[in-house]
């Protein structure tokens, strides 16, 4: 349990990289002359990321409130079960 917790949790952050160096990135931004995806592969590329980060946030949420209610946490089935779609 504490490995699915510590591992959402850097997936959390290596989003957050994404977004912070990448999509706001001059270099990748379409109107930059250093750029380096066109519009529409920047879209492709990015075009969901908000939603994916939005999941993951709740999901490390359940995670963490469950972790405070118990340190020997019985079981976070339930938790991926609710977050699996």
């Amino acid at each position: 349990m504490f490995e699915v917790i510590t591992s959402e949790a850097s997936y959390l952050r290596s989003l957050n990289i994404l977004m912070s160096q990448f999509i706001k990135s001059e270099e990748l931004n379409a109107g930059s002359s250093l750029c380096v995806l066109e519009r529409g592969h920047s879209h492709v590329l990015f075009s969901n990321i908000n939603s994916i980060k939005s999941v993951s946030e709740n999901f490390l949420q359940a995670l963490r409130a469950r972790q405070t209610e118990a340190v020997l946490m019985s079981s976070i089935s339930d938790i991926i079960e609710q977050h699996v779609s």
